[in-house]
């Protein structure tokens, strides 16, 4: 027949299934399209289905990387293993206003005091202080007079000290506090606990700070699959997949992989041809997931000046090292040929109604 036998039993085996349910269902609109056909018409669409894929796709990044996720992550980092965290935000605003006037004037003062320091006189003009961007640690120089100088002496005085969060709200300490008054109480050596609190604790924190973020794309993912738009997207773009040698069926892992490359390899393991799943597994870490995007941010601070496109086109630069690389591997003998046939159910867009009819199955009436 000149064909892939598993495309030849799948066919096979869904003529069987319509055989029999020609036999048994009536459709009350034969001939006509169903919700679901209508809606496929319009998402698998040859030009329209990556349009609409990309508008679909904004809002579910955006929460999960921009708004939602990155609060979840900001918590886990800086409030589970970080310093602490203020319950139900009680006290936040607060500790933050005077957190950061307490440190412009720290910052003003030591400026002052560097300009003696350097000219061996004090400024009579204008004299600058540096302030570092806490994402990026670029360090961007500002300028004060004698009066921000006057003001912030006197801030200085009024607080007397840095602002403690303990004193703002309903502070919770957290694990690495706690652990760390734990060991002092129990007179713990430092090289103990640095080893527990900088070493375990803020490694294994450090991994699991992505775990919100990745819980909450997994779980707009999940929306998609339950759906059916996954299985669609799929299809559609297995038509752009298959001129570089990967099927559909790769696209999963690769939009798993935004999140994290390690679900993303795992999600390959639901591709059946051995060879394809190989191909998945050495392309989709060029996707950047949670973990690059800090140090991207870095390098867009410190070399770039902190320009926005930098973030954003390294997508594209690693959607172009997928093709690339794609395209380079099926030169090679092992990966070789042609990608295996895209075979994916598509589930129904819509609840049908449940439909009850009786066929003869040997000599008994069973029921579908």
């Amino acid at each position: 027949m000149d064909d892939d036998a598993e495309s030849i039993i799948t066919n096979e085996r869904y003529v069987y299934i319509g055989e029999i349910i020609k036999g048994c269902y009536k459709k009350k609109s034969a001939g006509k399209l169903s919700k679901s056909d209508k809606i496929d018409r319009i998402v698998t669409n040859r030009f329209l289905g990556l349009p609409i894929f990309a508008v679909i796709m904004f809002p579910v990044y955006y929460i999960s990387m921009v708004t939602v996720g990155t609060t979840a992550t900001d918590w886990a980092n800086d409030g589970l293993f970080g310093e602490g965290w203020y319950l139900f935000g009680i006290g936040r605003s607060e500790y933050s206003q005077d957190a950061e006037k307490y440190s412009n004037a720290s910052l003003i003062v030591e400026g002052y005091e560097a300009y003696i320091e350097e000219n061996g006189s004090a400024p009579t003009g204008d004299f600058s202080y540096f302030v570092q961007n806490e994402e990026t640690l670029e360090l961007i120089e500002n300028t004060a007079d004698q009066n921000d100088y006057a003001q912030a002496v006197n801030t200085l005085k009024e607080y007397n000290s840095e602002p403690d969060p303990a004193d703002y709200g309903v502070w919770v300490p957290s694990i690495s506090v706690l652990v760390g008054n734990a060991l002092d109480w129990a007179g713990a050596a430092d090289w103990l606990s640095g080893l527990i609190i900088d070493g375990i604790i803020a490694g294994v924190g450090a991994v699991l700070g992505f775990v919100p973020q990745m819980l909450i794309l997994f779980l707009m993912l999940a929306f998609l699959e339950a759906c059916g738009y996954m299985a669609r997207i799929a299809f559609v773009l297995d038509r752009v997949f298959r001129k570089f040698g990967l099927s559909g069926k790769s696209f999963i892992p690769m939009l798993i992989g935004t999140g994290c490359g390690i679900p993303g390899i795992m999600a390959s393991r639901t591709i059946e041809n051995e060879r394809d799943r190989r191909m998945t597994i050495m392309t989709t870490t060029f996707i950047p997931c949670g973990a690059k995007i800090p140090f991207i941010s870095m390098v867009a601070g410190a070399v770039f000046g902190g320009s926005a496109w930098v973030a954003t086109s390294a997508y594209f630069i690693g959607m172009a090292a997928i093709i690339i690389s794609g395209i380079m591997l099926k030169k090679t003998k092992m990966f070789s040929g042609d990608p295996a046939p895209f075979v994916m159910e598509r589930p129904l867009t819509t609840c049908q109604p449940q439909a009850t009819c009786s066929v003869q199955c040997g000599s008994e009436a069973g029921h579908l």
